[in-house]
């Protein structure tokens, strides 16, 4: 964490390395959450802009893959602001897992339908859909 100071005109400074993740021409999002400051990016990057970012050195593939994970997970969250906070997903062995919690009685009455399924030797819970 760092310090920065907000001048006269109502501008803060960013230090050196957001300006990394934050190029001066970036269009920011700004919110307030008690006495912290949010700032969001409007606009996704681009594939190139991602590059730009990457250090001098070639980044190990866990780097690159965690880095593609964020912005999807933030482009899901975009796309669909509800399932912020209920919603954990998971890819493992080219299988998609979703990790739900209940908010409403709807999503309620959607967990007493799963059921257990045996997949290589595990259980796991399923929701299938109305009508099968």
């Amino acid at each position: 964490m760092k310090a920065v100071k907000v001048e006269n005109d109502g501008s803060i400074k960013l230090p050196k390395e957001m300006l990394r993740v934050f190029p001066t021409s970036t269009e920011l999002a700004v919110r307030t959450e008690a006495d912290t400051i949010v700032l969001k990016r409007l606009q996704p990057l681009k594939p190139s802009q991602i590059a730009e970012r990457v250090q001098v050195k070639e980044p190990p593939l866990k780097d690159i893959a965690s880095e593609v994970h964020r912005m999807r997970r933030e482009a899901r969250l975009q796309w669909n602001p509800l399932l912020r906070g209920s919603q954990a997903r998971f890819q493992y062995r080219g299988i998609t897992i979703d990790f739900l919690l209940p908010r409403d009685p709807h999503d309620q009455e959607v967990f007493r339908r799963r059921q257990r399924k045996r997949v290589e030797g595990k259980y796991y819970w399923r929701i299938p859909q109305l009508g099968n």
